[in-house]
């Protein structure tokens, strides 16, 4: 069962990691002190990566399915094709904001 939802859940599965990801490193940085320049780097190079991966799934998706593809892995593509932008919108703010206070 669990094979036939991954197309659903992927992109948004590498979104949410990404995201938990993004946050601790930003309070790792805030909490151990790590210079600003070298903080704002990290969290935009997860930013970047996450992106690439995310493009990469979808790119994967759209070459592995075909002609007859079922509803669940054209369902997916979407989700996955809408984490996309979800992601530069989400963690954009990263690369502008202050990271601590």
């Amino acid at each position: 069962m669990i094979r036939n939802l991954w197309p659903l859940l992927i992109g948004f599965t590498i979104w949410a990691a990404a995201f938990l990801i993004l946050y601790i490193l930003q309070a790792l940085g805030c909490v151990w002190g790590w210079e600003p320049l070298w903080h704002r780097t990290i969290l935009i190079a997860v930013t970047f990566a996450t992106i690439g991966l995310l493009a990469g799934t979808l790119a994967v998706q759209l070459r592995r399915s075909g002609i007859n593809s079922s509803k669940i892995e054209w369902v997916g593509k979407i989700m996955t094709a809408i984490s996309l932008p979800t992601t530069v919108f989400i963690f954009a703010p990263v690369a502008f904001l202050s990271i601590c206070n």
